[in-house]
């Protein structure tokens, strides 16, 4: 009996030196990326997007655009402030809508993770973002794998409470590129209206970005139209 158990000791230590051995190496291997570190410093530097509605006409506003910017962070002196119990860094932001080249800015407030620099919630006039639930994030993930990364909820003036959830994905290009995608999918709740919002980051294994897009579409609700939209322009 005695045998037996240390025979299974023995195997035991085996088997986690080669599973030790294994996760020590998984970034030497091809089509393996390192998600976490690139979704954690993607805002510190700050962030740009210009995006223009295909047909926008269709809803009254033609000529439609959407210029989102989010400023970058001293890392060394950031603004901490206190976020529903937590401390987190303030980040200011602007979305601009522009319509028949008339621009009509919201300024709004981004609240990151004082550890991680993950998104913990957003905040403007008109709603309130927030972030209940941070899924943890692999160090290195393989291409065609996909994973939770938040899910929270939205509140406007009337207080009712929509939903918002985001996935990471992996996709292969070669085998020294792939891109790396943050779905997001958000349910307004007066109006009802959806928005699928695409980012994806070419990326090499090294953790550079080399090119980012944004893809997405807004399904109104109460004409049960479905607006697509795609950056037509990066700063």
């Amino acid at each position: 009996m005695k045998k037996l158990t240390l025979a299974g000791i023995i195997l035991s230590l085996l088997t986690a030196c080669a599973t030790s051995s294994k996760l020590n190496n998984t970034k030497n291997k091809k089509n393996v990326y390192p998600v976490r570190n690139i979704i954690e410093n993607l805002y510190i530097n700050g962030w740009k997007s210009h995006v223009k509605f295909e047909n926008s006409s269709e809803l009254g506003q033609p000529n439609l655009e959407m210029l989102y910017s989010i400023d970058a962070y001293d890392k060394h002196n950031p603004n901490i402030v206190d976020y529903y119990g937590k401390k987190a860094i303030k980040v200011n932001a602007t979305d601009t809508i522009i319509t028949n080249g008339e621009s009509s800015p919201l300024n709004m407030l981004h609240f990151y993770d004082i550890n991680s620099h993950r998104l913990l919630g957003v905040k403007c006039e008109i709603f309130n973002t927030k972030f209940d639930k941070l899924y943890p994030l692999p160090n290195y993930a393989h291409t065609n794998q996909v994973g939770l990364l938040n899910e929270g909820t939205i509140k406007d003036s009337s207080k009712e409470e929509g939903k918002i959830k985001e996935i990471w994905s992996l996709k292969k290009i070669n085998d020294q590129l792939a891109n790396l995608c943050i779905i997001s999918d958000k349910k307004f709740p007066i109006t009802k209206n959806i928005q699928h919002w695409q980012e994806c980051y070419t990326i090499d294994q090294k953790g550079k970005i080399l090119s980012q897009h944004e893809t997405g579409s807004l399904f109104i609700a109460k004409t049960g139209q479905t607006n697509k939209f795609a950056t037509i322009n990066k700063d």
